[in-house]
């Protein structure tokens, strides 16, 4: 998430007006930029997992939203940890 939003701000930087004000006569800066950029990819994110969680289950053959995948790490670790 975090390197999404990074990102995204060295994308969007030149709309970055350092010494803009906002409409309340507050001066501008990164954090509200920043923060509103967080918040937008926050929600692109969200979106794209709903999405995929909806074609996921119009698949044929798919018995619930969450089946597990067995973890095959278990066994080479633990023939490690013997050896």
């Amino acid at each position: 998430m975090i390197s999404l939003t990074f990102l995204e701000s060295w994308r969007l930087r030149e709309k970055l007006l350092p010494d803009a004000e906002f409409q309340d006569g507050t001066g501008g800066g990164q954090r509200p930029w920043l923060s509103g950029i967080t918040t937008n990819v926050l929600r692109g994110t969200q979106r794209t997992a709903r999405r995929r969680r909806a074609a996921l289950a119009r698949l044929p053959g798919r018995h619930t939203d969450r089946e597990t995948v067995p973890d095959f790490a278990d066994e080479p670790a633990a023939r490690l940890d013997d050896s």
